[in-house]
């Protein structure tokens, strides 16, 4: 969907998504004696009713609470919309790639 470099055509989003908003909250727990000490920076994007939030919390010095909210709009993405809703989209997809590191 985003690969191309622009589109003739709107995407029509109903035929992507079927959910308004996903929530998704993960706890990841290291074995006491160790520390994290490497947590990603919290991030939001945003695009035309589309928005994705990424939170980390340190809720115990061996917990880290992984929030992602994202909340989808049903309006079509037009051809001049394109290029600013696949930045969006790469950027969402770049916060997967970060990394959390303990020691």
């Amino acid at each position: 969907m985003v690969s191309l470099n622009e589109r003739k055509y709107p995407i029509n989003y109903l035929e992507y998504e079927n959910t308004d908003v996903y929530e998704d909250s993960m706890l990841i727990n290291i074995e006491e004696g160790h520390t994290f000490v490497e947590i990603p920076e919290s991030k939001e994007f945003s695009f035309k009713g589309h928005s994705y939030t990424i939170t980390y919390e340190k809720t115990k010095e061996t917990q880290l609470k992984v929030t992602v909210k994202a909340v989808m709009s049903y309006e079509n993405i037009e051809p001049d919309q394109y290029p600013e809703f696949r930045k969006y989209v790469k950027d969402v997809l770049d916060t997967r790639k970060q990394f959390i590191a303990f020691k």
